[in-house]
């Protein structure tokens, strides 16, 4: 841009370079390896857990939807630093009841809940 006869280009406002920070979200389908190259790396998954246990597999699979252990392992296998679960079967009263099951897989798992937030920092 050229204002009063001064050049301007963007290394003169954006300054050097930086990594930039990723945030996927994941729902509505199976956990095909394609995903562990799209959440690799993010800071923050938000992936459903549709299901709470391996006994709801065949009907995660013919409805096109991911276990809490899926989503868990897909974290786990795309190095993501931060799991969300979310988009829970009705029939799932409680699904922090869960957790655990999910952290076992995948250390940094939360239980998705209305209004949550997160403050993400890019790297010093």
């Amino acid at each position: 841009m050229e204002l009063q006869g001064i050049v301007y280009t963007p290394d003169m406002v954006l300054g050097e370079k930086r990594k930039g920070l990723k945030i996927c979200y994941v729902t509505d389908t199976r956990p095909i390896n394609e995903l562990i190259e799209f959440v690799s790396d993010s800071e923050l998954l938000i992936a459903e857990g549709m299901y709470p246990t391996d006994d709801y597999l065949q009907k995660a699979e013919q409805n096109k939807h991911m276990l809490i252990s899926e989503a868990a392992w897909l974290a786990r296998k795309g190095n993501v630093k931060e799991l969300w679960l979310t988009h829970f079967s009705p029939s799932l009263a409680n699904p922090e009841e869960y957790i655990e099951q999910a952290s076992a897989i995948f250390i940094n798992t939360q239980m998705g809940e209305e209004r949550k937030t997160i403050s993400l920092r890019f790297p010093d």
